[in-house]
């Protein structure tokens, strides 16, 4: 199974990344800062460097996977709309690979 996760950088987004990655899963991590998952390793890890405010950089990343982690944060540095135009922009990209 490929996964993606978007918000792979928070303490929730780096566990599952983890540990899906632990159980052999082909996992692809969507960040805007790659230096955050220096500490995760494994053959099956990617790294897509994107911002969910960027709707073609989601749609561009979901492409290929099976199924899709949401796991933003607020983002409060960041106006604190990560969690609902992420997830807007997430999900669009979503019925777009139907």
């Amino acid at each position: 199974m490929k996964l993606i996760v978007f918000g792979s950088t928070g303490l929730l987004g780096k566990q599952v990344v983890q540990q899906a990655n632990e159980e052999g899963f082909g996992v692809t991590a969507f960040c805007r800062d790659t230096s955050k998952l220096q500490h995760i390793g494994g053959q099956k890890l990617n790294i897509f460097t994107g911002d969910v405010f960027d709707p073609k950089s989601v749609e561009e990343a979901i492409k290929g996977h099976d199924t899709v982690c949401i796991v933003l944060g607020s983002g409060q540095k960041r106006k604190g709309v990560v969690r609902s135009v992420g997830t807007k922009n997430v999900i669009a990209g979503m019925k777009k690979m139907e």
